[in-house]
């Protein structure tokens, strides 16, 4: 369904087809956006590896490199500047948990405590989770270089009259975003529409949903013995 085909089924559902209406088009495109942004939360991202999001930069001898505020998960990276080298993407806790960390002094064994990673090297890890919107590298870089990830990501412009796309919601999917756009209009206070217990029951039948895609991706996604880290 493309957004006119929803703005016009948004419209016969919730009595809404004479002028002046209760809910301006401008209105529309904005819950729709809203919809499409709770789709990407509660069901799944934006697959994505060819955006501007998708290229970080990071400098020499600094430990972080900076992500957008809409990207939601890092599904894998590569270091253009070192033969597009793969990394691994891994959380504090599992990190602190499996990296072994050897001390020189004693030929390579294990040293039996852990420690902060703050040495210069080849970077070969990125650590999610310590600070919004940052990736901890590890080793921290001798040379500036380029990441280039594979994301699941928020959309990056919002729908209006001149941008009609709806990023990463299937066609099949695309009516339910109906439920949270009639959410957020029953929620509008006004004294002719205002009306939360339909705002509570559209909620939820689109949490509901939410469900099925989440456990459908997982289904088409998940490969047996084989984790996989993200999540910002």
């Amino acid at each position: 369904m493309t957004v006119d085909e929803l703005l016009e089924a948004f419209r016969g559902i919730c009595d809404d087809e004479a002028e002046p209406y209760f809910w301006s088009d401008t209105l529309f495109y904005t819950y729709l956006t809203d919809a499409i942004v709770q789709y990407c939360r509660y069901g799944r991202g934006i697959r994505d590896h060819t955006s501007s999001l998708t290229t970080i930069e990071y400098t020499a001898e600094s430990p972080w490199a900076n992500l957008d505020e809409k990207i939601i998960k890092v599904i894998s990276a590569f270091d253009e500047g070192n033969d597009n080298r793969p990394l691994a993407i891994v959380d504090w806790e599992t990190f602190m948990n499996e990296t072994q960390f050897h001390d020189s002094s004693d030929y390579g064994m294990l040293s039996g405590t852990k420690s902060y990673p703050d040495k210069l090297g080849t970077l070969n890890t990125l650590i999610i989770g310590l600070e919004d919107s940052k990736l901890r590298l590890v080793n921290i870089p001798t040379l500036g270089g380029t990441l280039k990830l594979v994301i699941e990501r928020y959309p990056i412009y919002p729908i209006n009259e001149n941008n009609q796309k709806i990023e990463g919601v299937p066609t099949h999917d695309r009516f339910d975003l109906l439920e949270w756009v009639k959410h957020r209009a029953y929620l509008h206070e006004d004294a002719e529409t205002f009306d939360p217990d339909m705002a509570e029951t559209s909620r939820q039948l689109f949490m509901l949903k939410m469900k099925q895609v989440d456990s459908d991706d997982m289904v088409k996604t998940k490969k047996k013995g084989h984790a996989r880290y993200g999540g910002l």
